[in-house]
């Protein structure tokens, strides 16, 4: 099934490399200044490339791509090359974006720098003197422009700038002159940040780079020698970057995302739509343990948190568990940024909660019981049970995620918690417990958070089981025809038309359609990796599974996926990832 998040970042590789382009237009301001002829050179050295590159990307692409990285490169090589001839310079450009780009497959496959490739040719035929930089008042706000792009490749931009000054230090020529004129932070914040041909891998970006600034400006051909080192640090980054790896470590989530329509108390509305569900008597004694796992299991319990698992079926195994200690984490952390309903329970039904908590406790004698919650949400808790506020990140309301952060247990994805002696229960489940066990009431409604992202408002719904999607947006007068439902937010996927709320939907939302563009040109940027709270190669993943092998993927472990949907929002290549990563798990299970 392909869900994707309903929201993504309003970046994109095409934004990034246009704030470059503009640096490296200001880096040439000086000379344009003192020579307006090189203004003229420029514009056929940027003609050239951007006719050359986007011919080359419709052969290859059967559409139009965006030449904007080739805009780049010429800006880079030109700034490198200005003293040589025109008819060299679209000679030098052309073997930057022929050899050094478009042999390998393009943006995002190519190993070299291609304007150090195109550096490289030219220096074959010309002498390219250095330094490259007219010294001028000009070029520092440029320098200040530059530090935002180093986030791209941290070590690798740090470790070359660190290098050169080391070096300048060594031959007793370090002044603001030369770290300018000999363009120290050009080098390190625009050419070594390029993270298509610089690793990820800190060790080998910071020694490199640094051995890379530092032997340098031991040679008299300053440009040649750097160009030199840049390629073979290229070339050192691709063959370490296909070696095999080491499981990753579990990463920690770090994603902030701001809540779609926020909860309001007394604004969001809340909406029964069961018809007045009939009154169930209440017992007039609380069951014993055999009754409530009985009535819990026959009335149809499952997880609400969107895995819609039956519950007596985790009650069981935390009942069952060997371990010394269990423990019971009733989740409110509600981390998605679509869904609001949790908060609503824990704000008009915690009395419900913790009679659930204590039918519970008849079953399995817990060590300690603990409400989650996600930071700055303002509840009372009651007793016997311990508040514990989850930080606002995504998605830390995942299950292994909150057993780490709220008891310092440490599960692998092979884990069931329950099994290791920790029942985590979303706090709707445990509202049902409660219904189940002592009104014995069926659980065929839900409550579930349905979204007019158009005209920014929300509701809190209660829903039966089987309810048509399509009469829920019609009772709330949804303004868009594009329905979304699903998990939440991050976890969507299109209305068909005749589907209805079941088990695993906690979201319906109208509104405009995620831009998705699926662009053939990642940039290896390596935002997904960076934001997978698995530690997935995700990049790795998505390039097996476009190859159409996505069994290949196995040594990657996409089992270990949570479906969170992180990697689809922050790819700037407007990427859906998370659908890859879930294609090749689904392969790999079966």
């Amino acid at each position: 099934m392909n869900t994707f998040p309903l929201i993504r970042t309003k970046l994109s590789n095409e934004h990034i490399m246009a704030g470059v382009f503009a640096v490296l237009v200001l880096y040439m301001l000086p000379s344009w200044i003192d020579d307006p002829e090189k203004i003229m050179s420029f514009a056929a050295v940027l003609a050239v490339s951007l006719v050359l590159d986007s011919v080359i990307n419709h052969i290859r692409f059967k559409k139009t791509v965006c030449s904007v990285s080739a805009a780049v490169t010429a800006g880079i090589y030109f700034n490198l090359a200005a003293g040589v001839p025109l008819w060299g310079q679209l000679l030098g450009i052309t073997a930057a974006l022929v050899v050094g780009k478009h042999i390998w497959g393009g943006t995002g496959k190519n190993i070299f720098n291609p304007a150090m490739v195109g550096i490289l040719f030219t220096s074959v035929f010309f002498n390219i003197s250095y330094p490259s930089f007219n010294y001028s008042w000009l070029l520092l706000p440029v320098l200040l422009l530059s530090l935002p792009f180093i986030s791209f490749r941290p070590f690798a931009s740090l470790g070359f700038i660190a290098g050169m000054t080391a070096a300048m230090i060594f031959n007793q020529d370090f002044s603001l002159h030369n770290f300018v004129s000999w363009g120290v932070v050009f080098w390190g914040c625009l050419v070594l940040t390029d993270p298509v041909t610089v690793s990820l891998n800190p060790v080998l970006g910071l020694a490199g780079s640094i051995a890379v600034g530092f032997a340098g400006l031991q040679f008299s051909n300053i440009t040649l020698a750097l160009a030199v080192g840049v390629v073979t640090l290229n070339l050192l980054s691709a063959i370490a970057d296909r070696l095999p790896k080491r499981e990753n470590r579990r990463a920690v989530p770090k994603m902030t995302i701001k809540k779609i329509i926020p909860y309001q108390e007394g604004i969001t509305t809340f909406v029964d739509l069961t018809e007045n569900e009939a009154a169930v008597d209440q017992t007039a004694a609380l069951p014993d343990k055999v009754e409530i796992l009985k009535r819990i299991g026959v009335n149809g319990v499952f997880g609400m948190g969107g895995a819609a698992f039956p519950t007596i079926n985790k009650i069981t195994a935390t009942v069952d568990s060997k371990e010394a200690s269990k423990h019971l984490i009733i989740n409110a952390v509600e981390c998605d940024p679509g869904l609001l309903h949790d908060n609503w329970i824990i704000r008009h039904k915690m009395d419900e909660i913790s009679k659930g908590v204590d039918i519970l406790k008849r079953c399995i004698e817990f060590e300690s019981v603990t409400l989650a919650i996600k930071a700055g949400n303002m509840v009372e808790c009651p007793q016997g049970m311990k508040l514990f506020e989850v930080p606002d990140y995504y998605p830390a309301g995942a299950e292994r995620i909150l057993i780490n952060r709220v008891l310092g247990k440490k599960l692998s994805y092979k884990d069931i918690p329950s099994k290791k002696g920790v029942l985590v229960l979303n706090v709707q489940t445990v509202w049902a417990i409660y219904e189940a066990a002592v009104k014995n009431k069926k659980i065929d409604s839900r409550l579930i958070t349905v979204a007019d992202m158009r005209n920014k408002s929300s509701y809190i719904v209660k829903v039966r089981l089987g309810e048509s999607i399509q009469r829920i947006a019609d009772e709330l007068k949804l303004s868009s025809i594009n329905l979304f439902i699903g998990g939440g937010a991050m976890q969507c996927r299109n209305y068909t038309g005749d589907e209805t709320v079941d088990n695993t939907i906690n979201f319906i939302a109208s509104g405009s359609f995620p831009r998705y563009k699926e662009s053939p040109q990642c940039s290896r940027c390596g935002f997904c990796r960076a934001n997978c709270p698995e530690g997935l190669m995700v990049d790795r993943i998505a390039q097996i599974v476009d190859r159409g092998d996505a069994a290949a993927a196995k040594r990657y472990k996409p089992e270990k996926c949570m479906q969170c949907g992180s990697c689809s929002r922050v790819c700037l290549a407007g990427r859906n990832l998370s659908a890859r990563v879930n294609a090749a798990k689904a392969t790999v299970r079966s």
